[in-house]
């Protein structure tokens, strides 16, 4: 099993609830891989649903991007993915969410 195809499907069990794309988009994050991989592994493992066959093309060079983005605690000039503040899915739990209050 290729290392994305085995990241994937870690974090694909770790949070259930998140789409093929964000699956695929933080098994790759800063990870350094080529765009060829990343397009057939994109092919392989995210569903078709998920995007917009239009959109495809921009959607492969923005994970480009992600795979080739700096190292958490390195400064941004730009924040290209707007990914929870550059820190990943990893620090999903920091969130708190709550229920509205009924007024």
């Amino acid at each position: 099993m290729k290392s994305i195809q085995r990241r994937f499907n870690r974090i694909n069990i770790k949070y259930p609830c998140l789409s093929s794309y964000m699956c695929f988009a933080e098994a790759i994050k800063n990870q350094k891989f080529s765009k060829k991989m990343i397009a057939i592994w994109f092919n392989k493992l995210v569903d078709k649903d998920d995007y917009s066959k239009q959109d495809k093309k921009e959607l492969l060079n923005q994970l480009k991007s992600l795979s080739n983005s700096p190292e958490e605690g390195v400064k941004w000039d730009k924040n290209p993915t707007g990914s929870l503040s550059n820190r990943g899915i990893e620090d999903i739990s920091i969130i708190d969410i709550k229920a509205p209050v009924n007024a």
